[in-house]
């Protein structure tokens, strides 16, 4: 019996909501032809593979990197489509808190852009910065990401850290972007936050 593109792309959707990298490529092969239509196929919530893979509750963190490494590893694989959230998959990856992991492995794709905004135009930066975390910020810096980049508040990934009182954050921040023109700024959005010269 020959699969319907329509029964290839259920397929690879469902196997990648569960990083099943043998169902997975099982579905990548049976596309043929259709591979680059099938490869960024989006489920009724605009989720690609690559999303649903991100997003997939895999507690094996090498499943999960692997099923991300195989998709990604198709040339026409768009790792920046947004979904009805206005989330691409490594905005998703920070948003929920995935592993490190999971964010390199997105970092590592060809058309990786650091600077994709959801739909408040915050970056993975405005993001980790209210998170507080620091790893994804050094990560970040390295990637390129504006450090100047307002949300549609206004507010910059500086901001947002100080506005969260994540001054580690803040520290990182600093170290990473900034020159010491900027610092009496800097000092100024600090010395008005409560509590932080205490």
């Amino acid at each position: 019996m020959i699969e319907t593109i329509i029964d290839v792309q259920k397929k690879l959707l469902e196997a990648a909501k569960i990083c099943d990298l043998d169902k997975i490529e099982e579905a990548l092969t049976a596309s043929g032809e259709e591979l680059d239509t099938i490869i960024n196929i989006q489920d009724k919530n605009g989720r690609t593979p690559l999303h649903l893979a991100v997003m997939s509750n895999m507690i094996d963190i090498n499943k999960k990197c692997n099923a991300i490494e195989r998709l990604t590893s198709v040339p026409t694989c768009r790792t920046n489509i947004k979904d009805n959230e206005g989330y691409t998959p490594l905005y998703s990856s920070v948003v929920r808190r995935e592993g490190i992991e999971v964010v390199i492995a997105l970092t590592l794709t060809r058309d990786f852009d650091p600077n994709q905004t959801d739909e408040e135009k915050r970056t993975v930066l405005h993001q980790a910065a209210s998170q507080g975390n620091i790893t994804l910020i050094h990560l970040f810096a390295h990637k390129k990401c504006d450090i100047k980049a307002e949300d549609r508040d206004g507010n910059t990934p500086l901001q947002i850290a100080n506005a969260n009182d994540n001054f580690d954050a803040m520290k990182v921040l600093l170290e990473h972007y900034y020159s010491r023109n900027v610092m009496d700024e800097v000092i100024e959005i600090m010395a008005v936050s409560p509590g932080y010269f205490d």
